[in-house]
């Protein structure tokens, strides 16, 4: 394991602090990070976005595409999920992002983020590239009502044609969008639409399929059954919940497309656990396990709505989910990323 090159790269960062709020496997579904509050609505407006089930908030509207609580341990879980991938990726993106957003003082650039949730990514971003203005778009107003100056959020879903003229922005950003998208061809569409001749289009998904690292010589079928049987089951649920796709189907399509060019994909792994000899991978790791066991608890409902499971079976995967993943070493999970100009 000592020649993985994610180890190399990893080196030289610190452990990030927002991994301490997941310290215990358990995974507090209460609490908070220090940040604004998540669901920033007015009391009489909260009926017309969420709704509560089993002690999480869902969006109101049972067609949302979304799947999953729209909660404050929903995007804790998040939350850590991009500190992990900002750890692995160097940065809050992958490829030429600051010649893109070079400042250029007759023309200001504009970036769009799909799916944006609490608004993590656009706010860090927005720091870094004051003289850009950022938009969010999301299904639910969980972001911060007052952002920075050239932050913007507003409410749409992913899968309509979003209210923008052609060509209004130099970068679009889509992480995380796949529990969300129904096609992944008019995604692609869209993005093309609304960048600019020479804008930079990214994607970053998390693959859903249980993988061991290769130093480990394991097998999942064979070494982590309840892991396969826990995803393929959230894959059918979604499937037949929203017509919801495999997750890097985003980047296969994009891959494929005439519409960009220098098309470029990077892998980025990441442990499940704390079994890696490495001491920021390893806390990594177990950060990561605790956020993956969020994500099994989030799906409960999905998977009793419409899996097709008896309530008995869908317990009995989830639990011997969680139990896999607390004892079995050697298992990660990868993060597909994709980034591409428009031609």
């Amino acid at each position: 394991m000592s020649d993985d090159p994610s180890v190399v790269e990893l080196l030289h960062y610190d452990v990030p602090a927002d991994f301490d709020q997941f310290d215990d496997d358990a995974g507090s579904e209460t609490g908070s990070d220090g940040s604004p509050p998540l669901v920033e609505v007015e009391d009489d407006e909260y009926p017309l976005y969420f709704s509560e089930r089993g002690g999480r908030l869902y969006h109101s509207n049972a067609l949302a595409p979304y799947p999953l609580p729209v909660d404050t341990p929903e995007q804790q879980r998040l939350n850590v999920n991009h500190t992990i991938l900002k750890c692995l990726m160097g940065d809050n993106y992958v490829g030429p992002v600051a010649d893109v957003l070079r400042d250029e003082p007759l023309h200001r650039k504009k970036v769009l983020d799909l799916c944006t949730g609490s608004g993590k990514w656009l706010l860090e971003m927005s720091e870094e590239y004051p003289h850009v203005d950022f938009s969010g778009i999301d299904i639910v107003p969980i972001a911060t009502r007052y952002p920075p100056r050239n932050v913007e959020f507003f409410m749409f879903d992913v899968n309509t044609t979003l209210d923008w003229e052609d060509e209004t922005f130099d970068l679009i950003h889509a992480r995380d969008i796949s529990l969300a998208v129904h096609d992944c061809e008019h995604t692609i569409y869209e993005a093309f639409r609304l960048l600019k001749p020479g804008g930079l289009f990214i994607s970053v998904e998390w693959d859903r399929n249980p993988a061991f690292h290769a130093s480990f010589d394991l097998d999942p079928i064979e070494d982590a059954p309840a892991s396969v049987r826990f995803h393929e089951a959230v894959d059918l649920a979604m499937l037949e919940a929203n017509g919801l796709q495999s997750t890097h189907l985003l980047a296969d399509t994009l891959t494929t497309s005439h519409t960009f060019r220098n098309v470029e994909r990077r892998a980025f792994h990441v442990p499940i656990g704390g079994w890696h000899p490495n001491a920021v991978l390893r806390r990594m790791g177990q950060a990561f396990r605790v956020s993956q066991a969020r994500f099994a608890q989030g799906c409960k409902h999905l998977l009793l709505d419409k899996s097709g499971l008896s309530p008995g079976d869908v317990d009995a995967i989830l639990n011997d989910y969680l139990e896999e993943i607390r004892s079995v070493e050697g298992l990660m999970s990868t993060a597909h990323a994709v980034y591409a100009t428009k031609i």
